[in-house]
């Protein structure tokens, strides 16, 4: 089991990126006006039970974070965004990750963690990619922990917080 603490948690998610990269929007409507110069898109703890279509439109997203809300599927509209560096879909209801997630190539960051996730596809071992993937509080047994670090060798994936 791979622990981390706190502190370094809030120095992965504030990566070095562009001034334009770092601008964050935290609505939807408000960046569907400058959508070709969103590159990050804060969407969390706004009572949202799903992902809006529109979100297509931001052609250059790289950042979306969807935590603290009240999704219960995976939205899968988000397995478009073939840009997409990472997806935060922290402290949902999600129970299931679609085996689309695979075709998210580019994803470097995945946040799952306070969900009620048990297992995830073996495709998740497609995100040649991912560097880190947060499945903290969720309720996985040991062996599917030890299956998915055997299917992301390269990623550091964080099953317990270390506050």
């Amino acid at each position: 089991m791979f622990r981390i603490p706190a502190i370094a948690l809030i120095l992965l998610f504030s990566l070095h990126c562009s001034d334009q990269e770092s601008k964050k929007y935290r609505r939807l409507k408000k960046a569907l006006r400058n959508s070709e110069n969103v590159y990050n898109l804060d969407l969390s703890g706004q009572r949202l039970e799903e992902c809006s279509n529109e979100i297509l439109e931001l052609n250059n997203l790289r950042y979306l974070n969807l935590s603290s809300n009240n999704i219960d599927e995976f939205p899968e509209i988000v397995l478009q965004l073939r840009d997409l560096k990472e997806l935060n879909l922290s402290n949902n209801n999600i129970a299931e990750v679609p085996k689309e997630i695979g075709k998210c190539k580019s994803l470097e960051r995945l946040w799952l963690g306070s969900n009620p996730i048990k297992v995830l596809p073996e495709e998740i071992g497609e995100l040649t990619n991912l560097k880190v993937l947060f499945l903290d509080d969720n309720i996985m047994n040991p062996s599917e922990e030890a299956r998915l670090q055997k299917l992301l060798p390269k990623c550091k994936i964080v099953f317990s917080l270390v506050y």
